[in-house]
């Protein structure tokens, strides 16, 4: 073998190794400004992306009156409207005749614990009759629950409720309780029992567990 065609043998195994060096570079690089990203990233920007809330202009419900939490047994259950997930609007006091469950909680990034109650409760004849009426709300935009229900109609059976100014979670004072695991922010498990207006029973559930005859032995 010549000279010249050593040469060219190195010359092209240059290229060749001296590309690939570059694809590892530029790959590395890559995973380091995205784990730099990760790590810049504050607490309320990875909460925007993993729940992104609605218009900060959004006011309704914000005039509405609030109770604690520790103290709801025995209080007026805080009137409010909320857009359902067919479109038309929910107002409590509406079913002031009737025993209305309320389910707060995280909505669409607590699958499946959250998801498998909501359907439970809603597929439940004991929580949807005549003289008894259950609600899951969620502080989602409706928008992402028609994605969910549009390829996973199961998780429809009851009625969802949309909270997206998280003004009514506000109002009962369960974005701090146990069960929620964004304290402030979010809701985690929770439940509202009222009864001609009045609350009558909560139960927060940090275990987020099914909960139908915990509830159903208090309606």
């Amino acid at each position: 073998m010549d000279n010249k065609t050593i040469a060219v043998i190195i010359v092209l195994g240059i290229i060749i190794f001296g590309g690939f060096g570059m694809i590892f570079l530029r790959n590395g690089n890559a995973a380091t400004n995205t784990e730099n990203t990760a790590q810049q990233e504050s607490y309320d920007e990875m909460m925007e992306r993993m729940h992104p809330q609605s218009d900060s202009n959004d006011l309704s419900n914000t005039e509405i009156g609030k109770i604690r939490f520790s103290d709801a047994i025995g209080q007026t259950a805080p009137d409010f409207t909320l857009l359902t997930q067919d479109g038309s609007t929910f107002t409590l006091s509406d079913y002031k005749n009737k025993t209305v469950v309320l389910f707060f909680n995280e909505g669409a990034m607590c699958y499946p614990s959250c998801w498998n109650q909501m359907a439970s409760l809603g597929a439940d004849e004991r929580f949807n009759n005549e003289n008894v009426i259950t609600a899951s709300i969620v502080t989602n935009e409706k928008e992402k629950w028609d994605q969910i229900l549009s390829s996973q109609p199961k998780y429809g059976a009851g009625t969802i409720l949309f909270d997206t100014n998280a003004a009514v979670s506000q109002a009962y004072d369960i974005l701090n309780v146990p069960s929620s695991m964004h304290k402030g922010s979010f809701p985690g498990h929770t439940y509202i029992v009222i009864k001609n207006g009045i609350i009558s029973y909560v139960l927060d559930d940090p275990n987020m567990a099914l909960n139908n005859e915990k509830l159903a032995l208090e309606i």
